[in-house]
């Protein structure tokens, strides 16, 4: 289906001067055409939702018999994805008729990019220049991670602890460790971001060396984006153990190998605490927590073992990437001594109202 018919097609179920069966015949081979389409054709997407929306605010729909344009989508005569219309609806909504923008000037965002700018815009109007010039001229992994600490920044904005606690510290990692001095934690157990540079993580993990006691260890949580850097980075420390954490994947498909372990990475500067008390593997299959939803949250039972076999009672444990807080929080509770950094201010506020929870302080 070339352009030209799809626009008579389009045009054709918006017009109500046609009989109401050959407008249902001609959505019907809308929706055949269309969904066929090769991904990308930014002005198609934009013409179907105009047209839906014509039909949608115009009533058309009542005209064959039903009795909401939801119920008319998912009809055997359309079939169309309801989330995938509403999405076309609220996408031309948002950029031809509130911001003005004509169909090609919409056409130079790429296509996969329309969805994730669409909810951000909508809440952030007067921001919305920005963000669309981000969308032209940003990687889309890299828009989706301004887009996510965006929300993330908006989301603290509601978040107000109830007190503060002088061990959890809001900022950089790699600056705050800088900051701190010689031998001064018994471990550090962490999981650093995806997808940096070997550069990156040298820097941590060389200021994690210099503050670690003589007989600490430092563990790290791997993912196959970064463990080749980690593991470059760690080449001034002893190898204590290799741990693989196993879990079912949450997303499963038949194109690619499903993740379903992170390896961990235990070292040291030559001597460690080592509690193992009973016999046990490498292997620990430990399922996925999400009950915080952030993107790397790792599960209490993980960080209760690494914990239990790495340290000793009121030793100082600390964490410079700490995320959702697990690590401070378990920590805690198996009467360690915690201290942790976090550069994001709603995890860092989460992290705090975890730890008030907990009781003890």
């Amino acid at each position: 289906m070339n352009n030209v018919t799809i626009r008579q097609e389009l045009n054709g179920v918006a017009n109500p001067s046609l009989p109401t069966e050959e407008r249902a015949n001609v959505a019907y081979s809308l929706e055949k055409g269309l969904l066929n389409l090769k991904r990308g054709v930014a002005k198609n997407f934009l013409m179907m939702g105009k047209v839906l929306k014509e039909i949608r605010d115009n009533g058309y729909y009542k005209e064959l018999g039903y009795d909401s344009v939801s119920e008319w989508l998912r009809s055997p005569d359309i079939s169309l994805s309801e989330r995938w219309s509403l999405s076309a609806i609220s996408i031309y909504d948002t950029f031809v008729n509130k911001l003005d923008m004509s169909f090609d000037e919409v056409a130079e965002i790429d296509y996969s990019k329309l969805y994730e700018i669409n909810s951000i815009v909508k809440r952030d109007p007067d921001n919305a220049e920005k963000w669309i010039d981000a969308a032209r001229s940003m990687r889309k992994v890299d828009l989706i991670r301004e887009l996510q600490e965006h929300r993330l920044e908006e989301r603290a904005k509601l978040i107000e602890p109830s007190k503060k606690d002088n061990n959890i510290v809001l900022g950089d990692a790699i600056t705050n460790l800088l900051a701190m001095p010689d031998d001064s934690v018994d471990a550090i157990i962490t999981d650093p971001p995806d997808g940096d540079e070997l550069e990156f993580h040298s820097r941590w993990i060389q200021q994690s060396y210099r503050i670690l006691k003589p007989e600490g260890s430092l563990v790290v949580m791997c993912t196959v984006k970064n463990l080749l850097q980690i593991a470059s980075a760690l080449k001034d420390f002893r190898l204590v153990h290799t741990i693989a954490w196993t879990f079912d994947p949450d997303n499963v498909s038949v194109q690619r190998l499903n993740n379903a372990h992170n390896l961990i990475l235990w070292v040291d500067k030559g001597k460690s605490v080592c509690n193992v008390k009973d016999v046990t593997t490498d292997v620990w299959q430990i399922e996925q927590s999400h009950e915080f939803n952030h993107p790397a949250e790792k599960p209490e039972e993980l960080l209760e073992r690494i914990i239990e076999l790495t340290t000793l009672p009121n030793q100082i444990i600390l964490d410079p990437f700490l995320g959702s807080g697990t690590t401070a929080v378990v920590a805690d509770k198996m009467e360690r001594q915690y201290r942790g950094v976090e550069i994001s201010e709603f995890w860092y506020k989460i992290t705090l109202e975890r730890i008030l929870n907990n009781g003890k302080h």
